[in-house]
């Protein structure tokens, strides 16, 4: 299952790239996150890992991230994994004026569990 989605944010492309940068921001657009865990000695870079603790319900999932490709301000990659579902997502920052930044994701869900499967095709 792929989707794209897009927003303009109201600052400058840097500035967006910082705030995309610093993991204590996650909070402010990842929807029911408790609390995130640094996995690797090194963050923030190609290959480093963090551990994401979502509330679900009464419930809590585990995502871990990883840093695929870095190229900020322009482009920063992740996967996504937890329990049947492996997420890649491409994020592209595009300056529109020099105040203003176009924010695409670009998403890429594999499913790897039948039952997954099938509520891939149910999600919205």
């Amino acid at each position: 299952m792929r989707y794209r989605s897009e927003i303009i944010i109201n600052l400058p492309v840097e500035q967006v790239a910082e705030l995309i940068n610093d993991p204590e921001n996650l909070f402010h657009w990842m929807e029911d996150l408790l609390r995130y865990e640094t996995l690797s000695v090194t963050t923030g870079e190609v290959g480093s890992q963090t551990k994401l603790v979502f509330k679900r319900g009464k419930n809590e999932m585990i995502m871990i991230e990883t840093i695929l490709l870095k190229a900020l301000p322009n482009r920063i990659d992740y996967t996504y994994d937890t329990d049947g579902v492996h997420n890649i997502v491409d994020n592209h920052f595009i300056a529109v004026t020099p105040l203003s930044t176009k924010w695409i994701a670009e998403n890429q869900f594999r499913f790897d569990s039948c039952y997954m499967k099938i509520l891939g095709v149910l999600m919205p």
